[in-house]
C-alpha cells in the first residue's frame, strides 16, 4: 500500500457538519470519512466519464478497465449495467443477422 500524504483543506462549517454526521453514522473518524467520501465521489465521477468515452468510442474496454482499476470482465459487467453495447446495430438488424447464420 502506498504511503499516505498529508494535505490541508478549508471547508465550510455546514459541509464539515455533514461530514462529521457521516463519520458518526459509520463509527469512523473525520479523516477516514473524508477519504471514503473523496474515493467514492472520484469513483462515481470517473465512471461516468469513462462510460461516456466508451459510448463515443474514444476508449477500448481494456483502457476503460485500467482507468477504473477493475478487471476486464468487471468492465464488461459495468458496461452491461450501464447499457453500453459493443455493437452499434439496431436490435432488428442483430436478430436478422443471427437468423441468417442459422
Amino acid at each position: 500500500m502506498e504511503k499516505a500524504v498529508r494535505i490541508n483543506t478549508t471547508l465550510h462549517p455546514g459541509l464539515l457538519k455533514r461530514i462529521d454526521f457521516y463519520a458518526e453514522q459509520r463509527l469512523e473518524d473525520r479523516s477516514t470519512a473524508i477519504r471514503q467520501l473523496i474515493a467514492e465521489g472520484l469513483r462515481t465521477e470517473l465512471k461516468a466519464k469513462v462510460i461516456g468515452s466508451l459510448k463515443e468510442k474514444k476508449l477500448t474496454i481494456r483502457e476503460a478497465a485500467q482507468l477504473l482499476n477493475v478487471e476486464y470482465w468487471e468492465m464488461q459487467q459495468i458496461m452491461d449495467e450501464e447499457n453500453v453495447h459493443l455493437i452499434d446495430l439496431p436490435e432488428g438488424e442483430i436478430i436478422k443477422r443471427q437468423n441468417n447464420k442459422l
